[in-house]
């Protein structure tokens, strides 16, 4: 930060539009590094305990989360993107900023440990209890990192959020491996998520120069409820919609059939992460610095969609024809369950990089209540769905949620064609050369799975892997040379950043 301790001046009213390439580029660097360092470590723990845990434990892990995270929703990312957003920051308003989030997460710390026992015993599930009250600190360690993580965004200091993470992950794998070896159950699950949230607040505090004072200055947070109402609705209803299907599952079907369930989504949403969902963060804060220039808006939209889906469209084909080979490979046989499963959310991940950006653009341009209202209609009509078909099975739920993602996207497309004045054909002419080079990738993967069945598994991954990737990269060539090119400048102006 700019400014001292004791200075109330303005924190960094902005980036000069001449450096947003370059600061980008950092950006995602950073991003995807820490993407990818993240995942790796958590896919690396996941890996070991999906072979030393039952279904059982995974489950009720996912749907005590799954609370946790929904209630978390209200006090963590809104007030976050308050501080990337806001065109200048003063101690005042960091200040009184910081003191809400403490409060608002004490007081849900508090409610996590007198309602647990109450809430699980609602929902059929007693053993959900003690964790609940127990993962309810996960409230207070998030706040606590808060206000500096929308600083650290504001600033493209993505490098700090990457190191932050990191240190949380590796850490808190740790801790999981050894609890699980000492037989500890579903109870690895909890260590490890609290002691990579106290490793990264921690951290966090380390990496910037801005301190709380003991104050509460309210008055400076005067002109802010609507903003962070706004995105505050958007992001409680978009963590319920991303979230209803566990808590349906939990309660109807029970915590092994969530256990497979949870697998299938986990490698799903890691993918998305890391080649999708990396490069939001970033987006937000570019979005954000030129959203006065409708003409730049524009052209960093259409180069953030045309990226992204040039390098999520083909991971995603990849795990929709490979997934009865990968999972046994990485999982073992006991999990084959979810195979159906992650094929169907891997549809998802195919529209993922239109709904991120799209609502980067939303939040970005001040308008987090169109999101939250999209999301809301969507998510009452997928929770109906879940409702209707969740006694059928963890497909059906599955099939839902792909559905009603799909439906809600034309209408996320128009509302960001509205406001940025970017037409339909143009945010749909982004995905032409990826779903080109996608579909020849994906006739010669079933040709390679066809004529590979009965190999030993990881003969026929990494045979699919390698045919794959060679098709679909000779083909984008091929295809939109533009692209790939601009893809390459970009990735060499990420790696020199």
């Amino acid at each position: 930060m700019s400014a001292s301790p004791g200075s109330d001046e303005g924190l960094n009213p902005g980036l000069p539009a001449a450096g947003l390439r370059e600061k980008t580029a950092h950006g995602v660097k950073w991003t995807v590094l820490h993407t990818a360092g993240v995942r790796a470590v958590s896919l690396a723990v996941f890996l070991v305990l999906a072979r030393v845990l039952a279904p059982q434990a995974f489950g009720l892990f996912a749907l005590a989360q799954s609370i946790i995270l929904l209630v978390q929703a209200i006090s963590d990312t809104a007030l976050s993107a308050i501080v990337v957003q806001r065109e200048e920051l003063s101690q005042e308003f960091l200040d009184a900023l910081f003191w809400v989030t403490i409060l608002v997460a004490l007081g849900l710390l508090a409610a996590g440990v007198a309602g647990g026992g109450a809430l699980a015993h609602a929902l059929g599930q007693p053993a959900l209890g003690p964790i609940l009250r127990v993962l309810s600190a996960s409230f207070l360690l998030a706040g606590l990192g808060t206000v500096q993580t929308g600083i650290l965004r504001r600033e493209f200091r993505f490098r700090s959020e990457a190191v932050r993470s990191l240190a949380g992950e590796a850490t808190g794998g740790v801790a999981a491996l050894l609890a699980a070896f000492a037989g500890a159950g579903v109870w690895s699950l909890v260590v490890q998520r609290l002691v990579a949230d106290a490793v990264a607040s921690a951290v966090m505090w380390s990496s910037t120069t801005w301190h709380p004072r003991w104050r509460f200055p309210a008055a400076a947070l005067r002109g802010t409820a609507r903003f962070a109402l706004g995105i505050s609705g958007a992001r409680l209803v978009w963590t319920l919609s991303t979230r209803a299907d566990d808590l349906l599952v939990g309660v109807f079907l029970g915590p092994v059939a969530l256990g497979y369930y949870a697998v299938a989504y986990r490698i799903v949403e890691v993918l998305s992460n890391l080649f999708t969902n990396s490069l939001v963060q970033v987006a937000l804060a570019s979005f954000s610095r030129v959203r006065q220039d409708r003409e730049r808006l524009q052209r960093l939209l259409l180069s953030a969609l045309r990226l992204t889906s040039l390098v999520g469209v083909p991971v995603f084909l990849w795990v929709i024809i490979t997934a009865d080979s990968v999972v046994p490979v990485l999982f073992g046989v006991r999990w084959l369950p979810s195979v159906p499963v992650m094929r169907v959310l891997a549809v998802l991940g195919l529209v993922r990089s239109l709904q991120t950006h799209g609502e980067a653009v939303l939040i970005a341009l001040g308008r987090p209540d169109l999101v939250m209202r999209l999301e809301m209609i969507r998510t009452l009509v997928m929770i109906l769905g879940f409702l209707l078909v969740v006694q059928r099975g963890i497909l059906w739920v599955a099939v839902v949620l792909v559905v009603t993602q799909y439906c809600a996207s034309p209408v996320l497309a128009y509302l960001v064609g509205k406001l940025t004045g970017v037409r339909l054909g143009e945010l749909v002419a982004q995905y032409r050369p990826a779903v080109v080079a996608g579909a020849v990738m994906a006739v010669g993967l079933w040709l390679v799975h066809a004529f590979l069945t009965g190999r030993p598994s990881p003969v026929l991954v990494a045979g699919e892997l390698a045919l794959g990737g060679g098709l679909y990269l000779g083909c984008a060539w091929l295809v939109d040379r533009p692209t790939v090119r601009e893809a390459a400048r970009f990735a060499k102006a990420t790696v020199r950043a």
